[in-house]
C-alpha cells in the first residue's frame, strides 16, 4: 500500500489536499505477525537491546540515532530508497535466513535479484546482499531450475 498525495492550489489561494490509497498486487508486505516476531526477536538479543535502549535515551550518537526510529517496541532503520524515505524493520541475526526464505518463496523464486529487490523494499538486516546470495546458492528449488 502507498498513499499519494497531491496537492492543488485553489482560487482563493487554499491548498488542498487530495489523498489516495494505492496497493500494488504484486508487491510483498510485512505482516503483523512477521512484525511481532522481529520485536520479540529484538528484545531476546542484547545487541538490539543496547541500541534500543540508547536511542530512548538520547545517549546514541547523533549521527547514528537519526538514522533508527523505534515504533511499537520495534527497531526500524530508516533509509532513503529511489527518493523515498523508508522505515524499514531491522531483522536480527537469528531471522534473516526465515526472512529471505519467506520472501524468496513469494516471489517464486525468480532469483537472486529479485529477491534482493522485494527484501530491500521491506526490511533491513546487515550483510543482505551476501545473506541473500548464500541462500539463494543453497536453495533447492532455483537448484534443481538449473
Amino acid at each position: 500500500m502507498k498513499l499519494q498525495m497531491k496537492y492543488r492550489c485553489l482560487a482563493n489561494q487554499q491548498i488542498m489536499v487530495f489523498c489516495k490509497l494505492k496497493f500494488n498486487k504484486n508487491r510483498v508486505y510485512v505482516s503483523d505477525s512477521k512484525l511481532e516476531q522481529i520485536a520479540a526477536e529484538q528484545q531476546q538479543d542484547k545487541e538490539f537491546i543496547d541500541i534500543i535502549t540508547k536511542w530512548e535515551s538520547g545517549e546514541l550518537p547523533f549521527e547514528i540515532g537519526q538514522s533508527y526510529d523505534v515504533r511499537n517496541g520495534v527497531l526500524y532503520r530508516i533509509v532513503e530508497r529511489n527518493d523515498e524515505t523508508l522505515f524499514l524493520p531491522v531483522v536480527p541475526r537469528s531471522l534473516i535466513w526465515s526472512i529471505i526464505g519467506h520472501i524468496h518463496s513469494k516471489i517464486h523464486h525468480l532469483g537472486y535479484i529479485q529477491t534482493l529487490h522485494s527484501l530491500y523494499g521491506l526490511y533491513y538486516a546487515p550483510g543482505m546482499r551476501k545473506a541473500v546470495k548464500k541462500f539463494i546458492e543453497n536453495c533447492p528449488v532455483c537448484k534443481s531450475k538449473k
